[in-house]
């Protein structure tokens, strides 16, 4: 289905170069019809002041090797019960804050409060997540996965294996790295490198670009969706020139060159 979907597209954008080249394999798309744009964050509104069973192993070995690190804990689901008896039986209740639902008003209040933001995702394209983090002024641990790792340069970022051992072993480290830094610094970075205004500007250019190429022909377009499989390629083969012959129909009973088209200065009450 993604093959068929993707066989008539002008152009494909992803949010990193990892789901760049998912997409290209997986829908067997050329990498030339596929650019990667990453995510960005305001970070006007950030600023310093499954994962879950992964998570649920790394408190214990944390606590246990420290005294002075405290988790909080943001969401509810039915997961939060395995890190409730996490809690209950390790003894953790003064070490580790449940917050439940936070609303989004509230993430920047609440990343605030801390001073390492702990990522255990094992599959990610970019985690905007990262970005509103280290935008507070927070150092960031995660695991090396998808495409997390074009997310945030070296410095801002400590990488571990999606094991417990390994992102325990990271979060330690990140508290000395943190200790060492300025907050300010990972925010004014991250205003740098993310804005919406150039994420905007880089599609809008891409938009730019696709309106000046030829429209493909029906002969090639035809072919792109018989490559997509043996059934569904003739499946698609055959809606197309069905669509085709509707678009035809409907040309001869209201041409294009009769309806009238509305101007772009078009006034918006």
């Amino acid at each position: 289905m993604l093959e068929i979907t993707l066989s008539d597209v002008d152009h494909v954008i992803c949010v990193s170069h990892a789901c760049r080249e998912n997409l290209s394999i997986r829908a067997r798309l050329h990498p030339s019809f596929i650019s990667a744009i990453p995510n960005a964050v305001d970070t006007t509104k950030f600023m310093p002041l499954s994962t879950v069973n992964l998570l649920a192993h790394v408190i214990p070995h944390v606590c246990a090797q420290s005294t002075n690190v405290h988790f909080i804990i943001g969401g509810d689901g039915p997961k939060l019960l395995l890190l409730e008896e996490m809690r209950e039986k390790h003894q953790l209740y003064d070490r580790v804050e449940f917050l439940g639902a936070v609303p989004h008003s509230e993430v920047r209040n609440v990343l605030s409060r801390g001073n390492i933001f702990l990522n255990c995702s094992l599959t990610e394209s970019f985690c905007i997540a990262l970005l509103e983090a280290a935008s507070c002024g927070l150092f960031v641990v995660s695991t090396k996965v998808g495409g997390v790792c074009e997310v945030l340069p070296p410095s801002m970022i400590k990488f571990a294996d999606p094991h417990p051992e390994s992102l325990a072993q990271a979060v330690l480290e990140g508290v000395n790295i943190f200790r060492k830094m300025d907050p300010s610094d990972l925010h004014e970075c991250v205003s740098s490198m993310y804005s919406w205004t150039d994420v905007a500007k880089r599609v809008e250019n891409i938009y730019l670009h696709i309106m000046t190429l030829k429209r493909p022909s029906l002969i090639k377009r035809i072919f792109r969706f018989s490559s997509s499989g043996r059934i569904s390629g003739v499946i698609a083969v055959v809606v197309v020139i069905i669509m085709e012959i509707f678009l035809f129909v409907l040309e001869l009973l209201f041409p294009l060159a009769d309806i009238e088209m509305v101007p772009e200065n078009f006034p918006v009450l």
